[in-house]
């Protein structure tokens, strides 16, 4: 009898046990809580599967200031029963008072949610590793709209992308066994695409400097970090004796005056109204409204004269090429929909890879349901803000329903792509080992671009004075958007105008492709090659 009362109490503790949700602890969002509003914002999860093992979704909710879109951005996440996983989820937020909400869904079922604590707004960050303060802070007040927050190596982005709130990143105090090879990756293609970073020592602590986050990127500084810049001081600027020194605040304003804030290109501008109906659509239109035309007279007619088995063919043909006409209808209501896309290339020198950026928007005549993906490495973000998913796994999917959804992306590709021209502009070399062709190009210099043959593997070409033209001319004649915001853009970007001459040309990388639901789009790539200048 004592036995079975024991049997039954355990049974009975052993039911709440059983029954036990997965639990969802938000570890932290943003940096030290810090966030721009509508830029990429990390945000770190802590996901405990219970009972069971767990194969769910992390949602992070991020409504407007009105409550209305809801964007969702969400990351698929697996755990054995039991286990605790870490889960990194890349998110803008739109309201830094009520950010929004981070939860655990199973097929549309919520499993736990909790709500995001409301963040501190900035502009730009000082992002700073160190277990001991520095003075940085009196710099970040000179600059305006820049706060310093302070961070734990662990808390650093998977993403290039989510450093874009950041103007330069200080290491003082780094482990490098609390990073993994993902947050490795990302702070050097943030370097490549443009990002500072000052290296000191702690004291006479130099293991990080050595280790396998920083090394390599010393190693490599000597020959080229791209856009970036490593920057290594020997002194420790959380001495006592240092923090008040002059010439360290003079150091500090060196490193922030050489971080410069990057604008973000806008190019929804540039995309194309719609899409265009294929041709052959067109002409099978065409050709079933003539024969529905000349069937329906062909019938009146013999109606009238009762020439009933004639009058049945026909009835039967009229039929046909209503059942015709309608299937065409609907296939030129799905070749009328899709996705529309700027993409460019701009190559970045010394590094083989290029920056990415690519704008779109979803052309649905019905206004249903749709899904869009993109290729692994680039993170998209709605413009405006639009009551969808964007689903981040390997790649990148949003999935929503409208006629109409602006979205924005940028990423990190593969570029190897390399020219020089001439002081006097006369002659042109091109090292092309990207693999594809550029179809059509130009090289642009001083205002005026000269036309070029397509750029396979190797181009040597002297180039004719007479050939050279204004750039509004080739825009004139071109009608293209992307190609009229280019060489805008060269021509007035103070950081690009220091480059005095580009190669300009279109390719199709099939690896940038879109997805729409199910159909593969690989639209044109502006690409943007940075000539170097020989005698």
């Amino acid at each position: 009898m004592a036995t079975g009362a024991a049997l039954a109490l355990i049974l009975l503790l052993a039911v709440p046990a059983m029954a036990q949700g997965p639990e969802l602890a938000l570890v932290e969002v943003g940096f030290a809580g810090f966030a721009r509003p509508g830029a990429w914002t990390p945000v770190w999860v802590d996901v405990t599967a219970a009972g069971r093992d767990l194969d769910a979704t992390v949602v992070v909710e991020a409504p407007s200031p009105l409550g209305q879109p809801v964007v969702r951005f969400a990351t698929p996440v697996r755990a054995a029963a039991g286990a605790r996983v870490r889960v990194f989820v890349p998110a803008t937020f739109l309201d830094a008072r009520t950010p929004g909400t981070v939860a655990l869904e199973d097929r549309g079922r919520r499993l736990a949610a909790v709500a995001v604590p409301r963040l501190r707004p900035v502009e730009q960050l000082a992002l700073v590793l160190s277990d001991e303060p520095l003075s940085l802070e009196a710099a970040a007040a000179r600059a305006d709209g820049l706060e310093v927050a302070y961070l734990q190596a662990e808390r650093l982005p998977p993403v290039w992308q989510a450093y874009e709130t950041v103007r330069v990143l200080v290491v003082r105090t780094f482990d490098d066994r609390r990073v993994d090879d993902r947050q490795r990756i990302a702070i050097r293609e943030w370097l490549q695409a443009g990002g500072r970073v000052v290296l000191m020592p702690a004291g006479d602590d130099l293991r990080h400097l050595r280790g396998p986050t920083f090394a390599p990127l010393r190693a490599a500084a000597a020959t080229g970090l791209g856009r970036g810049r490593l920057i290594v001081w020997t002194d420790d600027a959380a001495h006592p004796a240092l923090r008040a020194s002059p010439a360290l605040d003079r150091g500090w304003d060196a490193v922030l005056a050489a971080a410069p804030v990057p604008a973000t290109p806008v190019l929804e501008a540039t995309l194309p109204a719609g899409r265009p109906v294929p041709l052959p659509v067109y002409a099978a239109i065409g050709a079933l409204v003539a024969l529905y035309v000349v069937a329906v007279r062909w019938t009146s007619r013999r109606l009238a004269a009762l020439r009933w088995p004639a009058v049945a063919v026909w009835l039967v043909l009229v039929a046909a090429a209503t059942v015709g006409a309608g299937q065409v209808a609907v296939r030129a209501r799905a070749e009328a929909s899709g996705v529309v896309s700027a993409a460019v290339v701009e190559a970045i020198p010394g590094s083989g890879h290029g920056l990415l950026w690519v704008a779109g928007r979803t052309i649905s005549s019905h206004g249903g349901a749709f899904a869009v993906s993109l290729a692994p490495g680039v993170l998209v973000r709605p413009t405006p803000p639009a009551s969808l998913d964007v689903v981040w796994a390997d790649g990148v999917t949003l999935v929503g329903r409208g006629a109409a959804v602006g979205f924005f992306g940028s990423g990190l590709v593969p570029a190897p792509i390399t020219g020089t021209v001439t002081a006097r502009g006369d002659a042109i070399q091109v090292a092309n080992a990207s693999g594809r062709v550029l179809e059509r190009a130009w090289v642009f210099r001083a205002g005026r671009v000269h036309a070029l043959p397509p750029v396979g593997e190797r181009l040597e070409l002297s180039l004719d004075e007479t050939r050279w033209q204004p750039h509004e001319r080739l825009q004139r004649a071109e009608g293209h958007a992307l190609l009229t915001w280019a060489f805008s853009r060269l021509d007035g970007d103070a950081i690009l105008k220091a480059t005095p001459a580009w190669l300009v040309g279109w390719w199709r990388d099939p690896s940038l492709a879109l997805r729409w639901d199910g159909r593969l789009q690989t639209p044109q790539q502006l690409v943007l090659v940075p000539l170097a200048t020989r005698p």
